[in-house]
Formats: structure tokens, C-alpha cells, sequence
């Protein structure tokens, strides 16, 4: 059991309506009082002293739903992590990735090469589309391909000069795909360094791919989402979001207990 949560798992309609807790972190007597006797993994901020004043703790949360429609979460280990190296076996021939990180990768199609990181291909309606995505201190980049019948790449969306933004999330099914992006965007003021909160929801289908959604938040660790009508449903550290991909507003639930939250709020 998950000793900040209330329940290991329950109804989203049953959890408390939050701030944004995604992200946040403990003070170090909260953590220390509670894992002490425990090897967490965790993000320490440290004081002058090197005693921790603050740690992160990942706590993520999976949300699924149940046959009869009922919306459901459940506590989550870490998010799903994507493999570097792989074959794709699409209907136009054979693809292999070997991905090395920040050191650079390669894709290997039936027609040629690419650089790039690729983590996932997927294939919607005959068309292969090739996720190219790094995230590695603060490098945040991703470039997306969609190839035609001849297997020409041609770039769907790529991240600008002046923007920080990543793979978050990821949701295949046979007719349609998700792809969430999540990041920062820097100022168009030169003379600034502030850093402007960049999500946007991309949906390909047998129309082909196109940007359905953009939010003003960060969406980190999120473990897997849902789209069902016009709400975006997030599974992810210590929250679940919805997201109305029409208005843009995010409202957060938390299974986190009233003791844990406090401390979140203290801290930040």
C-alpha cells in the first residue's frame, strides 16, 4: 500500500478535487517520517547543509475503464517505458530502431535511414508514423514522420527553436492514435527566460494527423489517458486531470490523504 494514498485503488468519481499536485514534492520530515526504513526512489532538493529540505517521490496513477462504463484508477509503479532498440513489422515491409539516447539513433526503414530517437512506430489505415522523441536533462525535442505508400517520410509536427517539449503519453488502438506532448515554450521576449506551461493532444486516424487539443499545463510521469468525448482523462503522479480539449480548462483529483496534500501545499 502506498502509504501517502488513501486507497490503493477506487472510483475516480469518488476522489477529491485538487490543485495540481503532478510533479510536486514532499518536505524532507514528511518523507523521512513515512520511508525512513524504505529505499524509494527519489529527487532530493538539498539545503546548504546537504540535509534534504525537499524530495520528489513518484506516485502514479493508471485509469481504466470497467465494462459498465464506470470510469476506475488504480496506483502505478512508474510510467510505461518505451524500448531502444526494436523491430515494426508494417504492411509495407520491416522497420528497425536502435535508439541511444542523447548519443543519437537510427531508423532503418525498407527504403532507407533516418536519424533521430525514434521510441514507437505505429500503423493507422496502411500508414506507418515514426515517433522520434528526446528527453534527456533538459533537452526536450520531438519530430513525428508519417510515411506514404512509396515509404517517403514526410515530417507531421516537429518542436521549434524556442520550445522544450516531449513524448508524455501515448495511446494506440487499431483505428486511432494518441499522442500527447508536454513541455515549455520560451518567451518571444528576448530580454525574458520565462517559460510558458505547453501541452497539445494530437489525434491520427484514417483522416490523417492533426492537433486536436493545446493546454497551458506540464503534464509529467503520466502513466497512460483516456479521450472520452471532450474530456482528456490523464493517469499520473499523485493525480488524475481532466482535460476539455474545447474550453482547455484542467481540473485534478488526488487519492492522496489530506496529510500528504497539506504537506505538497506547504512546500510549493
Amino acid at each position: 500500500m502506498i502509504k501517502t494514498f488513501i486507497h490503493k485503488s477506487g472510483k475516480v468519481s469518488e476522489l477529491r478535487k485538487t490543485v495540481n499536485l503532478n510533479g510536486k514534492m514532499y518536505s524532507g520530515e514528511f518523507y523521512t517520517r513515512l520511508y525512513e526504513k524504505e529505499n524509494k526512489s527519489v529527487i532530493r532538493q538539498l539545503d546548504n547543509n546537504n540535509q534534504a529540505i525537499a524530495l520528489f517521490v513518484p506516485e502514479c496513477i493508471k485509469v481504466m475503464l470497467s465494462e459498465s462504463g464506470e470510469l476506475l484508477w488504480e496506483s502505478a509503479e512508474r510510467p510505461p517505458e518505451y524500448e531502444y532498440e526494436f523491430e515494426f513489422k508494417s504492411s509495407s515491409g520491416l522497420f528497425y530502431s536502435k535508439n541511444r539516447g542523447e548519443f543519437g539513433g537510427v531508423l532503418t526503414t525498407p527504403k532507407g535511414t533516418l536519424r533521430g530517437n525514434f521510441i514507437r512506430l505505429f500503423e493507422i489505415d496502411n500508414k506507418v508514423y515514426a515517433i522520434d522523441s528526446l528527453k534527456h536533462m533538459s533537452i526536450r525535442r520531438t519530430c513525428i514522420y508519417g510515411f506514404d505508400k512509396e515509404l517517403k517520410p514526410d515530417i507531421v509536427f516537429k518542436t521549434k527553436s524556442n520550445e522544450s517539449m516531449a513524448i508524455t503519453s501515448l495511446m494506440i488502438e487499431k483505428e486511432r492514435a494518441l499522442i500527447l506532448v508536454s513541455g515549455t515554450i520560451r518567451s518571444d521576449n528576448r530580454a525574458s527566460e520565462e517559460r510558458i506551461p505547453c501541452s497539445r493532444l494530437f489525434e491520427v486516424s484514417k483522416d490523417g494527423f492533426k492537433k486536436i487539443a493545446e493546454f497551458d499545463f506540464v503534464f509529467y510521469y503520466v502513466y497512460n489517458m483516456l479521450l472520452i468525448d471532450k474530456k482528456l482523462i490523464i493517469g499520473m503522479d499523485k493525480a488524475v486531470a481532466f482535460a476539455d480539449i474545447e474550453t482547455r480548462e484542467v481540473d485534478f483529483f488526488t487519492p492522496l490523504t489530506i496529510e500528504a496534500e497539506n504537506d505538497i501545499r506547504k512546500v510549493i
